[in-house]
């Protein structure tokens, strides 16, 4: 006859002696050492050797022969009597309170980790983290960080991911995460390491199908603040293939503006035909702009590393993103349309070599840009040769522009485009130049700045364009910026000044981009950049 107990025999076994301990416990026989619990004296009868067994505190105080074990009386006044029954009861049954709540399993897990009781702290881990919600996971995965319970934390980090949008409404998120920015930097480093798992190959999705699809229609309420303003992936399929375009949003000054651009090769050419219409509704006045165009792009006109030129097609001129309804309707064709061409982007390589003055003030004719000793002047007529939209509007009364400690190469260099109408070379392009462009309201060239920018962001460079695109947002940048920062968060100093002194919808922002797509646009950056 085998000597051993059958799996059903065994438990059942440990069970009865469960039983058994606790009606010993209840009934106070052979009982050896009274609990003094909480500043009222909350007493309990226990046996050495049964605390023993489920800890390693209550056995090296029992076993060392220390005062508690010669008085055989231990006080305990850090711990709420009502836990510390629920406690006892634990390690006599193996039971949890049916009816635990959130708050008392959090104080309990406090108890359990002071007196090292392991399998309490296991099963606390399995209870607590079949109550984690959207609205109390931030709690808890503090609570799990500070104790070192990894289950239980990697389960709240997991539901926070799952419901990143309803965590962030709550009230918790607002007060938790914008006083402690080291717990932000711990979300977005397990986001990250999601989303390097997701984008193995972070292609994105591209549209695929049989027959070609050609509309485009959406609405947004700019109501949100900035993350509604995150730019918009247009997916159709030309001639069998897929092509993506990407509509931007970007505020210049007072006024907003729209650009688009194919962000994927296009099947030799495409024409698009943009309708764009803007609602203003405030204190019940109704204002609504209307604005049609076509553009028309070619693959063989497409610059080899920057890829297409971005085409502003509305711009309306308030700021005002409360009250905005934007209605954007793209219809895409193999046909043609007249005076509708896109062309490449357009670089001056020519040497910098600024006309000497011979005037000590500007004619009619001419407008100056003064930047402390440095003045370099244009004549007015060149200024329409830049396509820049705002440019009457900006120069119309001016005959001169004083600059604020802007970089001198920065000011020669909107020099040459004021003069020239042509984009500089990639290596006069920095945020110094993107600051100037600004000031002065050259959309075009904010929009080349924009692009060379994303394709130059590595980990020294992009905080600061971050926060300098942010705090003029909205814009491309800011969540070019967003989308380098998933994919190469540890590598970046996210631990100093500058990037706590992010707002907290920057890091919203971040969070969002975490669960988003990529765009196709910024994928060969991504791939050929070396993870070191």
């Amino acid at each position: 006859m085998n000597g051993t107990l059958g799996s059903g025999c065994f438990q059942d076994y440990y069970v009865k002696q469960f039983v058994r301990l606790n009606e010993f416990r209840d009934s106070d026989f052979m009982t050896d050492v009274t609990l003094v619990v909480g500043g009222l004296g909350n007493t309990y009868r226990a046996h050495k050797l049964v605390l023993s067994c489920h800890s390693q505190v209550f056995e090296a105080m029992f076993k060392n022969d220390m005062l508690e074990s010669q008085r055989g009386e231990v006080v305990i006044d850090d711990v709420n009597p009502k836990i510390f029954s629920m406690f006892l009861d634990f390690v006599y049954t193996g039971d949890l309170p049916k009816d635990l709540t959130i708050q008392d399993g959090t104080e309990l897990l406090v108890c359990a980790d002071k007196y090292q009781t392991t399998a309490m702290l296991c099963a606390l881990d399995d209870a607590l983290a079949a109550k984690v919600t959207p609205q109390n996971a931030l709690e808890l995965r503090q609570v799990a960080d500070s104790l070192n319970r990894v289950a239980l934390k990697k389960k709240t980090s997991n539901i926070i991911w799952s419901n990143l949008a309803k965590t962030m409404d709550c009230e918790t998120w607002k007060t938790m995460v914008s006083k402690n920015r080291d717990l932000m930097n711990e979300l977005l480093l397990d986001f990250h390491k999601k989303v390097l798992k997701r984008h193995e190959e972070p292609l994105g999705s591209l549209r695929t199908s049989r027959n070609d699809l050609l509309h485009y229609s959406q609405s947004w309420n700019y109501g949100e603040g900035m993350l509604t303003f995150r730019p918009k992936g247009i997916k159709f399929t030309l001639k069998g293939k897929p092509v993506n375009f990407i509509a931007v949003y970007t505020r210049i000054s007072t006024g907003t503006a729209v650009s688009l651009y194919p962000s994927t090769p296009l099947p030799g050419r495409i024409l698009i035909h943009c309708k764009v219409t803007v609602r203003k509704d405030e204190q019940k006045e109704v204002i609504f702009e209307v604005q049609e165009q076509f553009l028309e792009w070619y693959e063989n006109r497409v610059h080899p590393t920057l890829g297409h030129q971005r085409v502003e097609v509305m711009r309306w001129d308030w700021w005002d993103p409360e009250h905005t309804m934007v209605n954007l309707e793209v219809n895409a064709s193999d046909g043609y349309a007249r005076d509708s061409v896109v062309e490449g982007w357009q670089i001056d390589n020519t040497p910098f070599d600024p006309r000497p003055l011979v005037m000590d003030e500007p004619t009619e004719d001419d407008v100056f840009l003064c930047n402390g000793d440095q003045r370099v002047w244009i004549e007015r007529s060149a200024l329409p040769k830049t396509g820049e939209p705002y440019i009457w509007s900006f120069w119309r009364n001016r005959t001169e522009y004083e600059l604020t400690d802007a970089n001198k190469t920065a000011v020669e260099t909107i020099y040459k485009y004021l003069k020239s109408g042509l984009y500089p070379p990639r290596d006069k392009v920095d945020l110094e130049l993107l600051k100037v462009a600004r000031t002065l309201r050259l959309l075009n060239l904010i929009i080349y700045i924009e692009q060379i920018l994303t394709w130059e962001l590595d980990p020294s460079n992009v905080v600061a364009i971050a926060k300098y695109s942010y705090d003029h947002g909205p814009n491309w940048l800011v969540w070019a910026c967003a989308q380098y920062i998933k994919l190469h968060l540890d590598r970046i100093a996210i631990w100093d000044e500058e990037w706590k002194s992010f707002p907290l919808e920057f890091f919203e922002i971040l969070c969002n981009e975490m669960r988003e797509e990529l765009y196709p646009c910024l994928l060969p950056k991504f791939l050929t950049t070396p993870r070191t």
